[in-house]
């Protein structure tokens, strides 16, 4: 049954962030893309229930933590092209990576009607100095 965890690692971590690497465009370009990805190809359409599980489950757990730091790292390297440093750097990629790891759970008509118009709010939060 953890094949499962592995295969989210995988499939929705790894593949999706060797993906993303291959991508040249740099900076607030390469963040916006890295939104659209995570949307389109919806890379976090597990998320929370392998958050759940790895509560009760330690092999889970496991891939949860590798997951959360890959992702971690390559989201701090994207903000680091943009030129933040230091503690606004680390706070930055982690409220990106937890909105972007449970945006899934947020669904109804509301965030779907207004994806885009969400999408274009967040980047320029993200990206303003």
């Amino acid at each position: 049954m953890t094949s499962i965890a592995f295969y989210w690692a995988d499939t929705l971590t790894t593949r999706a962030l060797d993906h993303l690497s291959q991508i040249e465009e740099k900076g607030e370009r390469k963040l916006l893309l890295m939104m659209q990805t995570i949307k389109d190809q919806e890379l976090d359409k597990y998320d929370i229930m392998m958050r759940a599980w790895s509560l009760d489950e330690p092999l889970v757990a496991e891939q949860v933590e590798k997951v959360d730091k890959a992702r971690f790292e390559y989201i701090k390297s994207v903000f680091v092209e943009m030129g933040f440093t230091g503690d606004e750097l680390e706070a930055r990629s982690m409220i990106f990576q937890v909105y972007h790891s449970m945006s899934n759970a947020m669904q109804g008509s509301f965030f779907e009607k207004n994806r885009l118009k969400h999408q274009k709010l967040r980047h320029q939060f993200f990206t303003r100095k």
